[in-house]
């Protein structure tokens, strides 16, 4: 019998591993990373890698993003914030720009 500490060797290759958490939902995706810490470190590692992915038609780096969503108290929306919740599967539309919302008390 195996350890129950023992790593399930697909998810040692990101490129495996990405594959298989595109196809989860946000609700997949928290499910799983509540199954340990590893599992953790591994979606927080794929929000982040997927977070670049969608930020780099817009900025340099998601930390940009991330800055100004901050800063402001923004939150972003639309087709962007879509793909990072839904499955791959269920995206079958290109992003083509990013929907930043400010709330109003961040003008004053």
């Amino acid at each position: 019998m195996t350890s129950q500490t023992t790593e399930f060797l697909l998810f040692a290759d990101t490129d495996l591993l990405q594959l298989v958490l595109e196809h989860c939902d946000i609700r997949d995706l928290m499910t799983f990373a509540a199954t340990s810490t590893t599992n953790a470190k591994r979606v927080q590692w794929y929000l982040k890698h997927h977070l670049d992915v969608v930020c780099t038609s817009f900025f340099p780096t998601s930390d940009h993003l991330t800055g100004i969503l901050s800063a402001c108290d923004a939150v972003v929306s639309g087709s962007a914030a879509l793909h990072m919740v839904l499955p791959a599967s269920a995206c079958d539309w290109p992003w083509s720009d990013l929907d930043i919302y400010v709330p109003h008390h961040s003008y004053t």
